[in-house]
């Protein structure tokens, strides 16, 4: 029998100017199995490694390069193919006003 784990997780931003978080994580064979959600939009920027990405019952391939968005209170986990796959997620509060909005070059 596979158990399958569910973790919600709560956001706090430092700077209601820049409503998101900005971390990079990487994923292996042994990383942990468990799906998380969030009351927030999810971009994942995959940097090298390639892995599967999973939104609900949804599996999507992923290599560098690729973006992958995650909209808010959707079930998700990331998985690794390789020894080591990487990726960097930015958090957003979903709720940007026109002022708030920038571009990443």
């Amino acid at each position: 029998m596979v158990m399958v784990m569910f973790m919600f997780e709560k956001h706090v931003y430092n700077d209601e100017l820049k409503p998101f978080i900005f971390h990079r994580d990487k994923v292996t064979k042994s990383s942990h199995d468990i799906s998380n959600w969030h009351n927030n939009i999810e971009i994942l920027y995959i940097v090298e490694g390639s892995g599967k990405v999973i939104c609900d019952m949804d599996v999507f391939d992923v290599k560098p390069g690729d973006i992958c968005v995650i909209n808010y209170n959707i079930i998700h986990t990331v998985k690794s193919d390789d020894l080591l796959s990487t990726y960097t997620p930015i958090l957003c509060n979903g709720k940007l006003r026109d002022d708030q909005i920038f571009n990443i070059t």
